[in-house]
């Protein structure tokens, strides 16, 4: 009777989910051990009919567990294909920010896909990295570049402050307003040197230029009040 009740529990357990193939079976070679053995009396027919139908049991639901596992390997597999492929396109983009944010997130989204195979994991992981350290190389390339730009374009506008600023307190009105529209002139020609130091930069360009023509207004003001009788 303890046998007979062991096999069915276990059973049952099986059937709902609540036991996996390998506890039933650890369950099903103790029983068949003990039928074996004949140390009690009972239905010994009936018994090893319940072990048999937990035997197949057991090879219905371990097929079936193969079955969810190798789809989930397929998913997984397809899953990564397809990162794969988008890192590959994203590659190539100038997007740096956006396109960053969306590699680190596609990392993570491979972290958490189930394993599957080492061999294919490997060769899709590579394709992803490939693309993933190409993408770097440019990224850094070009903030490198555009660095170098912003320090070129910030000594070129501070060497053109320094001569508006110097020609500011001259009084001779025509040739340093001539001399002044150049300056604006070269301003303009010049790269720009980034939002916050454009803004900077502007400020003390425009001071200087503000100053001298506001003398100059000054002093035709003050012509023309002496020629007044």
């Amino acid at each position: 009777e303890d046998l007979v009740v062991e096999i069915e529990l276990i059973a049952t357990r099986l059937a709902d989910g609540r036991a996996t193939p390998e506890q039933a079976q650890t369950v099903l070679v103790k029983v068949r051990e003990a039928l074996a053995a004949r140390a009690f009396i009972g239905d010994v027919t009936a018994l090893g009919i319940k072990c048999d139908g937990v035997a197949e049991n057991i090879r219905t639901v371990r097929a079936a567990v193969a079955e969810k596992r190798a789809a989930l390997r397929a998913e997984a597999t397809s899953a990564r294909e397809a990162l794969a492929i988008e890192a590959e396109k994203l590659g190539p983009s100038t997007s740096w920010k956006q396109s960053s944010e969306r590699f680190a997130k596609m990392i993570e989204e491979w972290k958490a896909l189930p394993r599957t195979d080492r061999a294919t994991e490997q060769a899709l992981w590579k394709r992803i990295s490939a693309a993933r350290t190409g993408f770097d190389k440019r990224r850094r390339q070009h903030f490198a570049e555009a660095d170098a730009e912003h320090k070129i374009a910030v000594t070129r506008k501070r060497e053109l402050i320094a001569k508006a600023e110097t020609l500011a307190t001259s009084t001779d009105w025509v040739a340093t307003g001539k001399q002044i529209r150049d300056l604006m002139n070269d301003w303009k020609a010049a790269p720009r040197a980034g939002r916050s130091d454009e803004d900077k930069l502007w400020k003390r360009f425009k001071s200087a230029q503000d100053a001298f023509f506001a003398a100059k207004m000054a002093a035709e003001a003050q012509a023309e009040d002496a020629l007044r009788p």
